[in-house]
C-alpha cells in the first residue's frame, strides 16, 4: 500500500490545460479525513518562483500559478511522510485544477527502530476531539471499552456509567451514523467491540447544527477502520476474562472497482458470580430503621452485527446501505433479607428470592444516495432514510416469605420503540465560504405492554407515546489561512401525543431554536485556540416514559413518568491545543441548564415505601477544567495523561421540599507505555474517580490500575495480549448515597475487581478500493440515552 501512495505522490510527469488556479485537496490515505495546517509549495521550473499556502479545515489550499510550464507541488505535513507531485500547465485559463493527494502517516511498527515523527494520538478541531485509537499499540489487545478510559473527557464510573464531562445524558455513533448496537447496555456494548478495528474516536462536545439537538453531554462518534486490499482483508480475536468468560469476534471486507462491502460482528458473555449488597436506610421522621442484605448473581450474553456497502454509480453517484443488529438475554439471581426495626425492636422482617429473564434486540437500516453537481463536485445533495427498532423483555418472578406465609408476584414488561426517519441535506461553497442546509423528519413510536400477577391481585395496561420531530438546519464554515469559524442554527418543532395511561392527551407542541457557534484560531502551525458556544437539548425516552411499576421488592418500587418534558442547556468551551514533542490540550467549559430530568427519591415514612422515579425541575451549574498531555520521552516509552475537575452545583424542588447539592468531582488517567526488542510491549495505567454529584445524592469513588503484556507476531498481524486489572484485590466496594427530606440512605455494593484476560488477534489480506461512505448520512442524537 506504502508502495502504491509513493507511485503515486511521484508521477514524474502529468499534463493539464485551462488552468488559472490549483486547488489542493489533502486527505489521510486511511481515514479519508482532510488534513488541515499541512503546508504546500509550489515551485515554477521556469521561473523558479516559489508559492506558500496552508491547508485550512477542510484540507484544502489554493495555490496561483503565473506561466505555462513544468511545476513541483511539495506537502509537508506533520506526522505524515513529505509529498511530491510533478505536472505541467500547458494552456491558461480557465477552470480551477483540482489534485487530490492522500498522505500516508510516518510507519510506528513494533519492529521499526527508525521512527523519525512522534505520531499524534490527541487532536483538536474546531467542534471536536480526536482520539487516533489506530495509533495506540495497545488498541491491539484492549476492547473499546477499555481504550475508552483513555480518552479525554471520558469519565467512567465503579458502575461502568459513561460520562462525557460529567453528563451522562450523550450519544453515541459508529462512523457518524446512530446504531442499533447503543439502544440500551452502552457499556456492555463497547465491551463486545475490539478497539483493533476502530480508526478514531470523536468527542464532540460542542456539535455542529447538522445534529439534531439533543445529547447534553455531546456525542461519542466511533469510526471504523476501512483498510485497503487486493480484493479483500478479514481479521478475528478470541479473549477469555475471569470472571466474565470467552468472547469473539471477526470481521471481513471486500472492494472492487465501484462496489465494496463490509461485515463484523461478535458474541461474548459476561458472567458475574455472586456479590453481596448491603442497603441501610434511616427515617428521620420515626426513626425506623431498614437493613436489607442481599447476593446476587448474574450471566448474560451478547451478540453484535454490522454492515455496510457501497457502490459508486459514476463519478457523481454513489448509493451506501448500512445495518446493525444487537441482542442480548440473560439471568440475574437475587436472595434478600430485609428487616425493619425501631431502636432495636423488629417491626417488620421478610425475605425475597427472585429471578429475571431478561432480553433484548434492536436493528436499524440506513441507506443514502448522494449526486455531486457536474460543474462542481463539492456541491452535492444527500437523500436518506432510516428505520430502527428495539425491543426489551422482561420477567420476572419473585417468591416472598414473610409472617410464615409465601406470596407469589410475577411481573411481566415488554417496551421499544419504532423510528422512521427521511432526511436531505445540501452542501456547496461560495468563495472560502462552505454552506450546509438540510431538512429531517423522525416520525417515532414508543411503547409499553406490561402486567403484574400475585395470588391476589391482576393488573396490566398498554401504553403508547408518539413523538414526531421535523427540523431544519443551516451552517456555514468560513475559513481563512489563521482562523475559521463555523456557525449556524438548527429550528425543531416536537409534537407528541399519549395514548394508554390516564387520559390520552396530546401534549402542546414546542419549538426548539438552537444556535451553534465555533472559533478556531491558529496561533501557528502548531498552536491553536478554539472556543465554541451551544445549545443543547434533553428529551425523555422510552425508559424515563414508561409507567411500569416494578414493585417486586414491596419497600423500594419504581416506575417512569410519562408527562416528562424536555430542557435545555448552554454550553460555553475555551480550549488551548498544542502539538509538538510534547501534545497539549487544555481548557475550561461552563455550562447551564435548568428544567433537567432527573432520577427523583420520594419516602413514605408511614407506610416505609421509598420510591424510585424521574421528574423536570431541577437546575444545575457546572464549571470545569480538562487538561491531555501526551510526551513520548525516547523512541520505546510514551506516556499520557487526563485529569479533570468540575464544580457542580444543582438545586430543584421535589414535593414542595427544596434540595441542593454541590461539590467538585475529579477524574484521573495515567498511562505508561514501553516497547521492547522481539515485538513485546508493555502497558501499565491507572484511574481514579471521586465519584457523580447528583440532587439527592451522590456516588461512591473508584480506583483501578492494570497492566498488560502484548506480543506480536507474522509481521504485526498476530497479536497475543495477556492483561490483568486490580490483581491485588479481588472485590472493590461502592458506597452510594441517596438522601430525601424523610430519610438518609447508603448502599454498599460489592463488585469484582480482580480480572485476567487472555486475548489473541489475527489479521490477513490487502485492499486497494474502500468501502465508501456517504458525505451526509442521518444522525438521530435526540433520545436521553442509557
Amino acid at each position: 500500500m506504502k508502495l502504491l501512495y509513493t507511485i503515486l505522490f511521484l508521477l514524474p510527469f502529468a499534463s493539464f490545460s485551462q488552468t488559472k488556479s490549483i486547488k489542493i485537496q489533502l486527505t489521510d490515505s486511511i481515514s479519508r479525513q482532510p488534513i488541515s495546517n499541512a503546508s504546500a509549495e509550489l515551485k515554477s521550473k521556469v521561473t523558479n518562483k516559489h508559492t506558500n499556502a496552508i491547508t485550512n479545515s477542510k484540507g484544502n489550499a489554493l495555490l496561483n500559478p503565473t506561466v505555462n510550464g513544468k511545476y513541483e507541488l511539495s506537502i509537508t505535513a506533520v506526522g505524515y511522510k513529505k509529498a511530491k507531485k510533478s505536472f505541467e500547465i500547458t494552456d491558461f485559463p480557465k477552470d480551477t485544477l483540482v489534485i487530490n493527494i492522500a498522505l500516508t502517516e510516518t510507519s510506528t511498527s513494533l519492529s521499526d527502530v527508525n521512527i523519525s515523527t512522534q505520531k499524534k494520538i490527541i487532536k483538536r478541531e474546531i467542534d471536536r476531539l480526536i482520539y487516533k485509537v489506530s495509533e495506540d499499540p495497545d488498541s491491539k489487545s484492549l476492547s473499546l471499552f477499555e481504550v475508552l478510559r483513555k480518552v479525554p473527557l471520558i469519565s467512567i464510573d465503579g458502575e461502568k456509567n459513561i460520562r462525557i464531562k460529567g453528563s451522562a445524558n450523550f450519544k453515541v455513533f459508529i462512523d457518524n451514523k446512530p446504531s442499533a448496537l447503543f439502544v440500551r447496555n452502552i457499556a456492555d456494548a463497547l465491551r463486545n467491540i475490539p478497539a483493533s478495528s476502530i480508526l478514531r474516536i470523536e468527542v464532540i462536545t460542542s456539535p455542529p447544527v447538522k445534529y439534531d439537538a439533543e445529547g447534553l453531554g455531546g456525542i461519542i462518534n466511533i469510526v471504523m477502520i476501512k483498510k485497503e486490499s487486493d480484493l479483500y482483508t478479514a481479521k478475528f480475536g478470541v479473549r477469555y476474562v475471569t470472571p466474565d468468560g470467552p468472547s469473539g469476534n471477526a470481521a471481513f471486507s471486500y472492494a472492487k472497482e465501484k462496489f465494496g462491502f463490509s461485515v463484523n460482528g461478535g458474541v461474548s458473555q459476561i458472567k458475574s458470580p455472586e456479590t453481596e449488597s448491603i442497603l441501610t436506610r434511616l427515617s428521620k421522621a420515626n426513626n425506623n430503621s431498614f437493613i436489607q442484605n442481599s447476593l446476587n448473581r448474574s450471566n448474560n450474553n451478547f451478540q453484535y452485527g454490522q454492515f455496510s456497502s457501497s457502490y459508486q454509480f459514476d463519478s457523481l453517484k454513489l448509493l451506501t446501505v448500512s445495518a446493525s443488529i444487537n441482542g442480548n438475554n440473560g439471568k440475574n439471581y437475587t436472595r434478600q433479607a430485609s428487616r425493619l426495626s425501631n431502636n432495636n425492636a423488629l417491626l417488620e422482617s421478610y425475605d425475597l428470592n427472585y429471578n429475571d429473564i431478561n432480553s433484548s434486540l434492536s436493528f436499524d437500516v440506513n441507506t443514502n444516495y448522494e449526486i455531486k453537481f457536474r460543474k462542481n463536485s463539492e456541491r452535492f445533495i444527500t437523500f436518506s432514510y432510516s428505520y430502527a427498532q428495539g425491543n426489551d423483555k422482561l420477567d420476572n418472578n419473585s417468591d416472598q416469605f414473610s409472617n410464615n406465609q409465601l406470596l407469589n408476584s410475577t411481573q411481566f414488561n415488554g417496551a421499544g420503540r419504532k423510528e422512521n426517519t427521511f432526511q436531505v441535506d445540501l452542501s456547496y461553497s461560495i468563495k472560502k465560504v462552505q454552506i450546509e442546509v438540510g431538512v429531517k423528519s423522525i416520525l417515532r413510536t414508543n411503547f409499553s405492554d406490561y402486567w403484574s400477577r400475585t395470588s391476589t391481585n391482576y393488573i396490566d395496561n398498554n401504553f403508547a407515546y408518539d413523538q414526531n420531530v421535523y427540523s431544519f438546519y443551516n451552517s456555514y464554515l468560513i475559513t481563512t489561512k489563521s482562523t475559521d469559524i463555523k456557525a449556524g442554527f438548527r429550528l425543531e418543532r416536537t409534537t407528541s401525543n399519549i395514548d394508554g395511561f390516564a387520559n390520552n392527551s396530546s401534549l402542546k407542541p414546542y419549538f426548539s431554536f438552537i444556535p451553534a457557534l465555533s472559533v478556531q484560531q491558529k496561533l501557528s502551525e502548531a498552536n491553536s485556540i478554539t472556543a465554541s458556544y451551544t445549545k443543547r437539548l434533553e428529551r425523555p425516552g422510552i425508559w424515563e416514559l414508561n409507567p411500569f411499576i416494578n414493585n417486586i421488592d414491596p419497600r423500594n418500587i419504581s416506575f417512569g413518568n410519562p408527562f416528562l418534558t424536555s430542557s435545555m442547556t448552554n454550553n460555553f468551551e475555551l480550549y488551548y491545543n498544542y502539538s509538538g514533542k510534547v501534545s497539549l490540550d487544555m481548557g475550561a467549559d461552563y455550562s447551564f441548564s435548568k428544567g433537567n430530568i432527573e432520577i427523583v427519591n420520594l419516602f413514605d415514612p408511614i407506610t416505609n415505601v421509598f420510591q424510585s422515579t424521574y421528574q423536570n425541575g431541577s437546575r444545575k451549574r457546572n464549571l470545569g477544567a480538562n487538561i491531555s498531555l501526551s510526551f513520548k520521552p525516547s523512541k520505546s516509552i510514551s506516556t499520557n495523561l487526563n485529569a479533570s475537575a468540575t464544580n457542580n452545583k444543582i438545586e430543584g424542588q421535589l414535593n414542595n421540599n427544596y434540595y441542593s447539592n454541590s461539590g467538585t468531582t475529579y477524574n484521573i488517567y495515567s498511562s505508561i507505555s514501553k516497547r521492547f526488542d522481539k515485538n513485546f510491549r508493555v502497558n501499565i495505567n491507572g484511574s481514579y474517580n471521586n465519584g457523580i454529584i447528583l440532587l439527592q445524592g451522590k456516588t461512591s469513588q473508584i480506583f483501578t490500575y492494570s497492566a498488560s503484556i502484548t506480543k506480536s507476531l507474522l509481521k504485526n498481524n498476530l497479536n497475543i495480549t495477556a492483561s490483568t486489572t486490580n490483581p491485588f484485590r479481588k472485590y472493590r466496594y461502592l458506597d452510594n448515597e441517596r438522601f430525601t427530606v424523610d430519610s438518609y440512605q447508603t448502599m454498599r455494593l460489592q463488585n469484582y475487581a480482580r480480572q485476567f484476560s487472555l486475548g489473541i488477534n489475527y489479521k490477513f489480506g490487502k485492499q486497494k478500493e474502500m468501502v465508501k461512505e456517504s458525505s451526509k448520512t442521518i444522525t438521530n442524537d435526540d433520545l436521553k440515552s442509557h
